[in-house]
């Protein structure tokens, strides 16, 4: 249904295949990786981003709708979790989010389903004001002290690396929303990244837990740009 295209001023953008109607579920995706926000971690699940009770027992910070997702994420979170149970305070979720992000790449869990790449993420790193690169940097230091477990790589985590990293997530992420756009998580979803921002958008993203679903707000002609909304919640 799409079609890449790169260009200067725009990067790279998502164009339709063919005449899409008012109202089309366009594209439906799932998250690369996400985390709950520090506000909703002990109201929804930590895997599927959906209303959880189920606690875990060690860190006593995360919760799960069920033990098959708790199975699910325990790859990336026994990185964390005793991380997690040491501190009062959970850490931002952009950090939270960058850890499940570097070992899913790490670890070569990567999506078969789609070709895009964490790698082939835009940074726009230097677009950033200084007292934003300062915090990366910061960042980029407590990281190896958030996880349970250190890199595969002889020294750890390279801190430049991370900085990139944190600066691509920054760039590219969205929230998914309840129902009434409160904000409860960061996700990244590589293909949905592609979709840039316009005044006069053509779409709109709708999320169900984890799950991103991008649908048309109007028509939307075979060559053009699918453009989405800038929501400020």
């Amino acid at each position: 249904m799409f079609t890449i295209k790169h260009s200067q001023s725009r990067g790279r953008s998502l164009h339709s295949a063919q005449q899409i109607s008012p109202g089309t579920s366009i594209y439906t995706e799932l998250p690369y990786a996400s985390c709950p926000d520090s506000a909703s971690i002990s109201k929804i699940c930590s895997n599927c981003l959906l209303p959880a009770s189920r606690q875990c027992t060690a860190c006593k910070k995360v919760k799960y709708c069920s033990q098959e997702c708790q199975k699910l994420d325990w790859w990336v979170h026994k990185k964390e979790c005793k991380a997690l149970g040491r501190v009062e305070k959970v850490p931002t979720s952009l950090l939270r989010l960058a850890v499940r992000v570097y070992f899913k790449e790490e670890m070569g869990k990567t999506d078969s389903s789609n070709s895009q790449s964490v790698e082939s993420l835009q940074s726009n790193i230097s677009k950033f004001p200084p007292s934003t690169l300062q915090n990366f940097q910061i960042l980029s230091y407590l990281f190896p002290s958030y996880t349970s477990s250190t890199s595969t790589s002889p020294n750890g985590p390279d801190p430049s690396h991370i900085e990139s990293l944190l600066a691509k997530l920054s760039t590219n992420t969205f929230c998914p929303t309840e129902p009434d756009l409160t904000p409860i998580a960061v996700g990244v979803y590589l293909t949905l990244a592609m979709v840039n921002h316009d005044c006069d958008p053509n779409c709109f993203v709708l999320f169900s837990g984890g799950k991103a679903v991008l649908r048309s707000l109007k028509f939307i002609n075979e060559g053009e740009e699918v453009c989405k909304q800038i929501l400020f919640v």
